[in-house]
């Protein structure tokens, strides 16, 4: 616990990416639901925690053991997954599959999505020239979503623009869950293309769906990912729906939404939150509320100071 005890705001910050967990692994938006409704048990738990900004913490971090225990094969999955992300000749030799040229390009068409992910991770780094053609021919017959955009996005980096159609027809495909959407924006968003900006908005414009709250979380954590390339009058919109998304009914949302004003270090949000804090409910949020109310009055109070050494 000693290791809890030292987690303050900033290590929500670095955990409130909880989405992480649907992205790495095949969790589908369903089971995200239910593990939701295990989040939700925890932050109750820590609502009486006097030290306010440990309960976010701890209710954030703690989804990941309640993920363990209530989903273990899930949570094998999503290990599988990051590993695919993090180091995908490992996961190919874990899966017998040599990292030659041939094998690997052989593995795009393997039975297994997360093995054709990683064929496609290492042709795109090790061979990147050759990696094209291969790469746009699985992208086209892939029929996992998730693997597909993928693909995509690896086509993407490599800087051929069939990879980048994909992921813009990806995060406008309204039949797609949520999570997908915002994952294909993501990886866009990644490479500096504001192609799905207006997706991620069109997320961010409506109440979370129940059964896929983490998409407006994502969604959310996306924000300040695009908004420095955003004239004034886009920027004004992205803060109001940031702002509205205090209102959510999904107490992730309404969290996720207080750190990320934070994190756009936006004065003029203030007002906003202090309406929310009065009627927020849940402690866990009014403490993570508080903790960035102090942020941007910090801020506000600097701007003041060196608005006043200027004068002088």
């Amino acid at each position: 616990m000693a290791l809890f005890f030292e987690c303050m705001p900033s290590c929500a910050r670095k955990v409130l990416d909880t989405a992480d967990i649907v992205r790495d692994g095949d969790v589908t938006p369903t089971e995200a639901g239910s593990i939701r409704e295990e989040y939700n048990f925890v932050m109750f738990a820590f609502n009486g925690d006097k030290r306010g900004q440990l309960g976010v913490c701890l209710g954030i971090s703690l989804l990941a053991f309640l993920f363990s225990v209530s989903a273990p094969a899930q949570q094998s999955t999503s290990i599988e997954g990051q590993l695919v992300r993090d180091s995908p000749e490992r996961f190919l030799a874990k899966h017998h599959v040599s990292t030659t040229q041939e094998a690997v390009v052989s593995a795009l068409n393997h039975d297994d999505p997360e093995v054709r992910k990683a064929a496609s991770h290492v042709l795109s780094s090790h061979w990147p020239k050759e990696a094209v053609a291969p790469l746009e021919a699985a992208m086209l017959q892939e029929n996992d979503e998730r693997t597909r955009i993928a693909i995509a996005s690896d086509l993407a980096e490599l800087g051929y623009k069939a990879g980048r159609e994909m992921l813009t027809t990806e995060c406008h495909n309204a039949r797609e869950w949520g999570t997908t959407r915002i994952l294909a924006a993501r990886m866009l968003t990644q490479i500096h293309d504001n192609s799905c900006v207006d997706a991620i908005l069109e997320i961010l414009q409506s109440d979370s769906d129940p059964q896929d709250t983490l998409a407006k979380i994502d969604a959310l954590d996306l924000v300040t990912m695009f908004t420095n390339h955003s004239t004034p009058q886009e920027y004004r919109k992205v803060l109001d729906l940031v702002m509205n998304a205090l209102n959510d009914p999904d107490l992730g949302v309404r969290l996720t939404a207080s750190v990320t004003l934070g994190r756009l270090g936006d004065a003029s949000a203030i007002p906003a939150l202090q309406v929310a804090l009065a009627s927020e409910q849940e402690e866990t949020v009014r403490s993570a509320m508080l903790v960035e109310l102090k942020r941007l009055r910090s801020l506000q109070q600097e701007i003041g100071r060196a608005s006043c050494r200027e004068r002088v």
